[in-house]
């Protein structure tokens, strides 16, 4: 009986042991079974979230297209409308252009067809040109003579184009401190000094190029030892120059000769203290020379060559004895500095427009979208110019940004 009871007892036990094994494990396949549908239903879930987003990325992509398309249909219109309207500005200008040139006994050669044809290849390709141009104008024999400051025409032109949206760029031979106080207060967007040796944009210095004590050393040692030879180093702290106590400045700097002449010698009679000795280590973007000898001059020139970029600039009056030249570092001109500038603005240089009278504005004038010489200009600078405009006298750069549509 007992033995029974002990067996029974083993079996319920058993039995009892058995059936919380199966509800466990009941309970642990229907929380498998509920972990794996929760792990189902969250990846389904991801999955549709990640379809939802492509097809979202895929419409937007469609509506971006749409949207280029119209852009780009709008500013081919666009293009294509400020192309005949600057075309048909330009045919009217050409027109005026021609008379005046003809009554004032001046050579266009081809300009006004080159521009034309320039003006529809931009509107077609850089449409932003045709919203804002960049304008470079050098100052003596330019804007206005040495010592004269730019007449009311040619100052209300330039602010009118300024106030049109279009870039001034002051791009002249001179130092900082000697920019005449009338010039500079015309309004500018950016300057090129010394001839291309510094570059300011928005009150910021985008470069600056010296010549090396070496150089000038040496540069000087031919000066001073050629007899005859006057000349001054142009440094941003000023002008420094040789002895000129036994020239006539007065007379000198209303002399036939060149505009840079002319600028030079003022500048020495309006700072005669400014002597070489006083340089003080000044550092210098270039040294201008002259004398009253043309042979004299051929002769010097070949010895300054392997020392830098010469510049020779001709007379206004062939009957001036008068000679002046310029030289400076390798590669640095106004030209560069033109690209500089434009590259900085994010501009294409078939934006820019630069005018001036000087071999020194010569790499200006031939990098620039359009070059334009001054009806005072030397032959040489007129023949590799895009245009020429009026003499300075005549407000030459007034007339022609009026003629371009741009004031």
């Amino acid at each position: 009986m007992e033995r029974t009871a002990d067996i029974s007892k083993i079996s319920i036990e058993g039995t009892a042991d058995r059936t919380v094994d199966r509800t466990a494990d009941r309970t642990a396949e229907r929380e498998a079974e509920r972990e794996a549908d929760r792990t189902a239903e969250r990846e389904a879930d991801r999955t549709a979230e990640r379809e939802a987003d492509r097809e979202a990325e895929r419409t937007a992509d469609r509506t971006d297209n749409r949207e280029a398309d119209r852009e780009a249909d709008g500013i081919k219109a666009e293009a294509a409308g400020m192309a005949a309207s600057q075309a048909a500005r330009e045919e009217t200008g050409m027109a005026a252009d021609k008379a005046a040139r003809e009554e004032m006994g001046m050579a266009v050669c081809e300009a006004a067809d080159k521009l034309v044809e320039g003006t529809v290849s931009e509107a077609a390709g850089e449409t932003a040109c045709n919203e804002r141009k960049i304008l470079f104008f050098d100052i003596d024999g330019t804007l206005s003579m040495p010592g004269n400051p730019p007449s009311e025409a040619v100052v209300y032109a330039m602010r009118s184009a300024r106030k049109n949206g279009h870039l001034l760029i002051l791009s002249t031979g001179r130092a900082a401190e000697s920019i005449p106080p009338e010039v500079g207060a015309i309004g500018f967007d950016g300057y090129i000094y010394s001839a291309g040796g510094r570059t300011v944009m928005g009150g910021r210095e985008l470069s600056s190029f010296t010549m090396s004590d070496e150089k000038v050393e040496q540069i000087v040692e031919v000066l001073d030892g050629t007899e005859g030879i006057f000349f001054t180093l142009e440094c941003a702290g000023g002008s420094f120059h040789s002895d000129v106590s036994r020239l006539n400045l007065d007379e000198l700097g209303s002399d036939g000769g060149s505009t840079e002449l002319r600028r030079v010698v003022q500048n020495m009679a309006r700072n005669p203290e400014k002597l070489l000795a006083n340089r003080r280590g000044n550092p210098v973007f270039k040294i201008s020379y002259f004398c009253f000898d043309k042979k004299r001059m051929d002769e010097l020139e070949p010895r300054l060559a392997p020392l830098g970029k010469v510049v020779r600039f001709g007379n206004m009056l062939s009957e001036s004895s008068a000679c002046a030249g310029e030289i400076s570092e390798y590669g640095i001109d106004k030209g560069r500095a033109l690209k500089e500038i434009c590259r900085y603005c994010g501009a294409d240089v078939s934006c820019s427009i630069a005018f001036g009278d000087s071999m020194n504005d010569a790499e200006m004038l031939l990098a620039a979208g359009i070059g334009v010489a001054m009806g005072n200009a030397e032959p040489g600078v007129k023949e590799l110019a895009d245009r020429v405009c009026e003499s300075v006298d005549d407000d030459g750069v007034a007339r022609e940004l009026e003629r371009m549509g741009l004031c």
